[in-house]
């Protein structure tokens, strides 16, 4: 390492830089606050994709049960090829 910074004087440059930051408490915080942010803020991205896609997901499944129902479909039919339980499909067709 020491080899490569004295060859270097942009690698040397920013080592020092590196050193100094590191050095300095306030910036070490400010530093591992904002990353805890972004890791917050990430999560939370996250979750609301996860949650849209379920939602998207439990959307399709109960129209594709109502167009079935519409066709007279049996209902263990429609719960086998949706997943929706046969009790969420009577609810589905008093609607």
């Amino acid at each position: 390492m020491r080899i490569l910074l004295k060859e270097n004087p942009n690698l040397h440059q920013a080592h020092e830089k590196y050193v100094s930051f590191t050095m300095n408490p306030e910036l070490v915080d400010a530093y591992e606050a904002r990353m805890k942010w972004q890791l917050d803020h990430d999560s939370a991205l996250d979750d609301a994709l996860a949650k849209g896609r379920e939602e998207g997901s439990l959307r399709s499944k109960i129209t594709i049960a109502q167009k079935m129902l519409d066709k007279g479909y049996d209902y263990g039919v429609i719960s086998e090829c949706t997943g929706m339980d046969v009790t969420e499909l009577e609810k589905l067709a008093r609607l």
